[in-house]
């Protein structure tokens, strides 16, 4: 019986841990038996492969490997006016717990519950706007004894009902520190204008540096230069607010406050929150942003 069971030396394909090959790529099957039992070329040959191949379905059953994935994550505890940087990684269960150290590139990978991913590449700079600011009204310019004065808004976020409470503060002069208490008109919800009073704290830490505008032009009638206010934030920044550029805001707020004075049956629909202006939107302002501190704005990082 030359060569017998000649196909012997490929039961080593598809080895499993202890070198048998099991049904493992037999070419050939039990053929090669030439001269011993005429008449039977390739015997029961033909099979190769047939109970072999497993390694090639784990692999189809597994898929193509992913390099990368995305990974969103959300951070609720931002604070308005503050600035992050994330940098993360990510802990997972190991998947090589309990394998056989044979089967591993190296023994280490099976120690531990959970494998950690390097750290990632940190994010760029994310500000978290402010959940305050002003808006540029008129200006009477300097005259006489009388320094020059400026006409307002302040807006405020109010977070317990998620709109803005807004005041128009008058006559205010260089040097004003904008934190103030004050009762003020609130929209129960953002969807409703039917309206309660309200004390808001108005802790701004806006500094009115300076005031101009309001001279009227030669040759114009009664028409006066658009006004500038410069205010300093909290961080010693500066920032000119236009009444130009806050127009807009100023008047959507300012016919705001009169809807909400009217009865609730009165009122229309809807508060503008959502509108030009607010927290910075129309005039630069001192930071914000329509849907308040820390909703949609990074704290998630992508």
């Amino acid at each position: 019986m030359p060569g017998g069971m000649g196909a012997g030396a490929g039961m080593g394909v598809g080895e499993d841990e202890s070198g048998a090959g099991g049904m493992g790529g037999m070419p050939g099957g039990m053929g090669g038996m030439p001269g011993s039992m005429g008449g039977m070329p390739g015997g029961m040959g033909g099979m190769p492969g047939a109970m072999g191949g497993n390694q090639g379905g784990r692999a189809a059953a597994r898929g193509a490997l992913v390099k990368y994935r995305l990974f969103r994550f959300f951070d609720m505890s931002v604070e308005p006016g503050k600035t992050y940087q994330y940098r993360v990684r990510i802990h997972f269960k190991n998947p090589n717990e309990g394998v056989k150290t044979r089967f591993l590139a190296d023994p280490a990978l099976a120690s531990g519950e959970t494998r950690a991913s390097e750290w990632c590449v940190p994010t760029s700079a994310i500000a978290v706007p402010r959940d305050n600011h002003v808006l540029a009204g008129t200006v009477r310019p300097a005259g006489g004894n009388m320094e020059a004065r400026a006409t307002l808004m302040v807006v405020k976020w109010d977070q317990q009902t998620a709109v803005n409470a807004v005041v128009e503060k008058k006559d205010m002069v260089r040097g004003t520190l904008f934190n103030f208490s004050e009762d003020v008109l609130l929209a129960k919800s953002a969807t409703g204008t039917a309206a309660a009073k309200q004390k808001v704290n108005f802790a701004t830490d806006l500094l009115l540096v300076d005031i101009s505008g309001g001279e009227v032009l030669p040759g114009a009638g009664k028409a006066a230069r658009a006004s500038d206010i410069l205010v300093m934030g909290p961080d010693g920044e500066l920032a000119i607010q236009s009444q130009f550029a806050d127009a807009s805001a100023y008047i959507q707020e300012a016919e705001r406050l009169k809807s909400l004075d009217k009865k609730p049956a009165e009122t229309t629909e809807g508060d503008g929150s959502n509108g030009p202006g607010l927290f910075g939107a129309a005039g630069g302002g001192a930071g914000g942003g329509p849907q308040g501190p820390g909703l949609g704005q990074g704290a998630g990082a992508n």
